[in-house]
């Protein structure tokens, strides 16, 4: 989803520089991931060949997909000379519920690695 978004939004980005650059353009751009289903294409997922667990690495592929989409729309900004006078927010949209905490809490649980924290005793 996040390719097709990044898609359209470039091409706005180049047709608004060559149409209308010297009006404001406004673009809100909701990427969707990195929310359930675990899905990602697989050219990102196999980018973690060395992460055992199934779900950490769709997830660490889903959010390489997010990071790629991002940076096609910034270098297309860069490209159409609308960089420099850009404005980029970045908001999340999360907001848990007892119960969706309970649901996150235990699908996060299998991403963690168990380290000790910092200055912990053995």
């Amino acid at each position: 989803m996040q390719y097709l978004l990044a898609n359209h939004a470039t091409r706005l980005i180049f047709e608004h520089s060559a149409n209308h650059s010297d009006r404001p353009m406004f673009l809100y751009l909701p990427f969707q991931d990195t929310h359930s289903p675990l899905q990602a294409p697989d050219e990102f997922v196999r980018l973690y060949p060395n992460v055992k667990n199934d779900n950490r690495r769709v997830f660490s592929g889903m959010v390489s997909a997010l990071d790629s989409a991002v940076g096609r729309v910034m270098k297309a900004l860069k490209t159409a000379e609308m960089y420099n006078n850009t404005i980029v927010v970045f908001t999340a949209d999360v907001t848990l519920s007892y119960t969706t905490h309970l649901a996150t809490t235990k699908f996060l649980k299998h991403f963690s690695e168990r380290r000790p924290s910092a200055g912990s005793r053995k």
